[in-house]
């Protein structure tokens, strides 16, 4: 997947950049998504496996792997995460506001500037 440009690493790095940025009370709220069989979010799943079964067969995988794997996202039983969802959150130095009036934190605070 880090072929096709994917960057597993980017959402924990944001609260850092946004840090080195000069942004202030900084925060960060997660979320992670359920997929179970039969469902729009397996099939979200079935969909990427597919998209990346050359990928998944360039790392070692056999075609019948790969196709089985894809297939899993159909069977009873089936249930995987979606990626971590991360939004962080901060705003400019007192004194210092150049963004909207009101901030939304990632955990959820406010303040005006």
């Amino acid at each position: 997947m880090t072929a096709a440009g994917y960057d597993g690493r980017y959402g924990p790095r944001l609260p850092l950049e946004f840090r080195a940025a000069g942004l202030v009370e900084l925060g960060a709220r997660g979320h992670v998504g359920v997929a179970l069989a039969g469902t729009p979010a397996a099939g979200w799943w079935h969909l990427n496996l597919v998209k990346f079964r050359s990928a998944i067969i360039a790392a070692g995988a056999t075609e019948a792997e790969a196709d089985e794997v894809a297939g899993m996202t159909d069977r009873d039983g089936f249930c995987m995460q979606y990626p971590i969802l991360s939004a962080p959150g901060g705003g400019d130095p007192p004194g210092n506001c150049q963004t909207p009036a009101r901030i939304v934190h990632g955990d959820g605070r406010h303040r005006s500037c």
